[in-house]
């Protein structure tokens, strides 16, 4: 099982005492979560197949996601690159077909990628991603994002502001994020 972001601002407020503002440590809890998910070796990842159609190299991100990691058409690895590797290969980039080999996020719309060539078969594409879950996060991680959550609450101006135990947390939360292997 796992926790979920009730579970761990729960946690956040026992911990402080109920002192703190539950409505922001939710909004921390996001910057957080959204924080490891978009490292470059995110500590919490899913995986998702989608359908490479034909004709079709342009693909949404799933809305789960912070982050691509990596991509596979069937059992081959996609290699990512850049559009400067990609005009400097091929101008026309965006309309030569064959076996995908590459792929490409960094194109608009946000949140979206392109895969080079444009597929000319159909295939199953596996995406693997960081993704910055609100349930099932391991229960290893609810102290690490408590004691963060704590952090950025208690730096605030606000009623509660408290600088010594906001740095007190995020001290205690880079000691256990180390120890854990998120820090």
């Amino acid at each position: 099982m796992g926790l979920t972001q009730d579970n761990i601002v729960d946690l956040a407020n026992t911990l402080a005492g109920t002192t703190g503002s539950t409505a922001s440590m939710n909004i921390y809890y996001d910057e957080v979560m959204g924080g490891l998910a978009t490292r470059f070796n995110p500590p919490i990842v899913e995986t998702t197949t989608f359908t490479i159609a034909a004709g079709s190299g342009s693909y949404a991100w799933p809305s789960t996601a912070c982050s691509v990691i990596a991509i596979f058409s069937e059992q081959r690895q996609l290699l990512p690159t850049n559009a400067i590797e990609l005009e400097s290969y091929d101008g026309a980039w965006r309309q030569t077909t064959g076996t995908e080999q590459v792929y490409y996020d960094g194109e608009d719309p946000q949140r979206s990628f392109r895969l080079y060539p444009v597929p000319a078969t159909g295939a199953t594409g596996t995406l693997i991603m960081g993704v910055a879950s609100s349930a099932n996060v391991p229960d290893y991680f609810g102290l690490y994002v408590a004691l963060e959550i704590l952090e950025k609450e208690f730096a605030k101006p606000s009623d509660h502001q408290d600088k010594e135990f906001s740095k007190a947390a995020g001290d205690v939360a880079k000691l256990f994020g180390m120890l854990i292997g998120v820090v």
